[in-house]
């Protein structure tokens, strides 16, 4: 199971002395101190539970939050303080899996009720199985298409697979051709509305080092590009995942873009056709740490996922755009 936060355990530690959504910088205040660490801890009603919630995704129409959850909590293992353990509740049709906790993963949905509130999460039918299944995003434009990263059974080879989605359930397991799949791990995909352009991770050679960001495009006659390692500009010899993009410009032509580096958190930048990327600049969210940023069609609402070292667990926050550009204090989906 591909976890940013198992995989920067040192910028996890961090958080020990960081400030939270309003705390002033108060080394003492945990992050989220606003929401009651009780709410929803082993309630199946609830995004955010004792478990391991984790890889959000909002629908650019705001009405569905995509995530994968797991029973364990990995923290007594990033601590140094023993094995994972389960914690959290088990969900409806949850693929239990007691012998390889990084296969204890499911993804889920949760539709936004008329109030705001989100309804209980569901799993996917069709989609998970007794592994790991994990960083998923779904395109609703036909053919409506959930794609996310499955391991193939070699060693160290995670690759981006899909299934169409229909009124009947989930199609059968598609994946990838080779020009963007690689013996390597290749995963956190992020696919545009026409289905056209995939942006992933991956560790194979070539890169600036450690994981990068990549890209492939399929041409008019259906043929995916070989995968475009995105530049220096995004990628560096630390970890780069989670890509976002837009999918308007605005007003001077320019696509917002957000991504993830090893012990930095979000980044932000632009790129436009002409000039490419803008230099990105990490955004402030009044955490540390914080990683899987995913925005709503209209740019006002961003969803992420953020740990919190004093309850030992990882949730799903969403943030606001302030008229400046900037973003709000994050709270807890619920």
């Amino acid at each position: 199971m591909k976890k940013f936060f198992i995989l920067s355990a040192a910028a996890l530690l961090a958080c020990v002395s960081c400030s939270s959504p309003g705390s002033a910088g108060n080394p003492n205040t945990p992050p989220a101190a606003n929401s009651n660490p009780s709410r929803g801890a082993n309630d199946v009603n609830h995004i955010n539970t004792a478990g391991w919630a984790d890889s959000p995704y909002i629908s650019l129409d705001g009405k569905s939050l995509y995530f994968m959850y797991s029973r364990y909590n990995f923290f007594p293992a990033i601590l140094n303080e023993g094995a994972p353990t389960v914690t959290g509740p088990t969900f409806p049709g949850h693929h239990k899996n007691d012998v390889n906790p990084f296969w204890d993963s499911d993804i889920y949905v949760s539709h936004r009720k008329p109030d705001g509130s989100w309804g209980a999460p569901e799993n996917m039918p069709g989609v998970n199985d007794d592994k790991d299944n994990c960083c998923a995003m779904v395109v609703s434009t036909p053919p409506a298409r959930i794609y996310y990263q499955k391991e193939t059974g070699k060693p160290n080879d995670i690759d981006i697979a899909y299934r169409d989605l229909t009124p009947n359930g989930a199609g059968p397991l598609q994946f990838f051709p080779q020009e963007v799949n690689s013996p390597y791990m290749d995963d956190n995909p992020h696919v545009s509305a026409d289905h056209r352009r995939v942006y992933f991770s991956s560790t194979r050679p070539g890169g600036a080092g450690d994981k990068d960001i990549w890209f492939s495009y399929k041409d008019e006659q259906g043929h995916w590009s070989k995968a475009i390692n995105l530049g220096p500009m995004i990628n560096t010899d630390v970890e780069e995942d989670q890509y976002w993009m837009s999918e308007t410009p605005d007003a001077s032509g320019r696509y917002e873009v957000y991504f993830n580096r090893k012990d930095v958190g979000i980044m932000r930048t632009t790129w436009s056709e002409t000039e490419g990327f803008a230099k990105p600049a990490k955004v402030d969210l009044g955490v540390a740490i914080s990683g899987e940023a995913s925005l709503t069609a209209d740019g006002k609402e961003m969803f992420y996922a953020s740990p919190d070292i004093q309850e030992k667990r990882i949730r799903i926050f969403s943030s606001r755009r302030n008229p400046d550009g900037s973003w709000s204090k994050g709270t807890p989906v619920d």
